[in-house]
């Protein structure tokens, strides 16, 4: 089966840089016979995203978002951004937001928490949402693909975050001579740590010569139910709605 992603709602995109956005993004997409959102793992969890660049010149860029994420048992999803700070200052005028995925209403809504508004997007029949945390390193993640023969990966073993086992990964990726225009090699490094209970990556570090070091981390991380109120409008809220057109059957080719 082949499977078809429809579009990306960044949900940790807190550390754009001026010339994109990173973090670790919510894939919404459809295919045939793909459903696959994550049901009976709830949790809550402190949520912070890092980047850091050096340009040539020696000044480096920096800045920091910090949130609170949450999923019930029946996978409903939400991210709200609470901080977001430039070179270790608060940053003046940050509007502070929150995005819900509700795979069980086939919706999602990206409040935002200054304006009081709502945004609604209902899916289309056809569609469904897939809970798969992606990193979003500005639009090349095709690159490994490319050169798929400099890729190495690393099996890291086992280590406790917030007292879940999390399985961690090491993937190498290096960039030969000549494949960007660029004279010596490009190394790049992508470290994961999975938690199979939550089945999700709780914690990346990506080291990138091109774009800086990006890091996500999931703290403080409760196998707790939050409360349902979180996942709807609150009472106040102007809600806008729009509908996705509906995705017509495929026949298996």
């Amino acid at each position: 089966m082949r499977k078809h992603c429809l579009l990306v709602f960044v949900l940790f995109a807190g550390c754009g840089l001026g010339f994109g956005q990173s973090g670790v993004g919510l894939r919404i997409g459809f295919a045939d016979a793909d459903s696959v959102t994550i049901a009976n793992a709830p949790f809550q969890a402190d949520v912070t995203v890092t980047s850091s660049q050096t340009l040539g010149d020696g000044n480096v860029l920096s800045r920091e978002s910090r949130g609170k994420a949450m999923r019930d048992s029946a996978g409903r999803f939400r991210y709200q951004t609470s901080e977001t700070m430039n070179a270790g200052k608060p940053m003046t005028g940050a509007a502070e937001s929150a995005t819900v995925v509700d795979p069980v209403a086939d919706r999602t809504i990206r409040l935002s928490e200054t304006a009081k508004t709502a945004t609604t997007q209902f899916l289309g029949h056809g569609t469904h949402i897939s809970l798969t945390y992606t990193n979003t390193t500005d639009g090349r993640e095709h690159l490994s693909k490319e050169v798929a023969d400099y890729v190495t990966t690393k099996d890291l073993g086992q280590k406790k975050i917030s007292g879940l086992t999390c399985m961690g990964t090491l993937v190498t990726t290096v960039v030969p001579v000549g494949k960007m225009g660029n004279a010596k090699p490009i190394t790049i490094t992508d470290e994961t740590w999975r938690s199979p209970n939550l089945q999700m990556v709780v914690e990346e570090t990506l080291q990138d010569p091109l774009i800086g070091t990006r890091r996500v981390e999931f703290m403080n991380i409760t196998r707790t139910e939050p409360e349902a109120s979180v996942f709807q409008i609150p009472e106040g809220y102007v809600e806008k709605q729009f509908h996705m057109p509906t995705v017509p059957t495929r026949q298996p080719q």
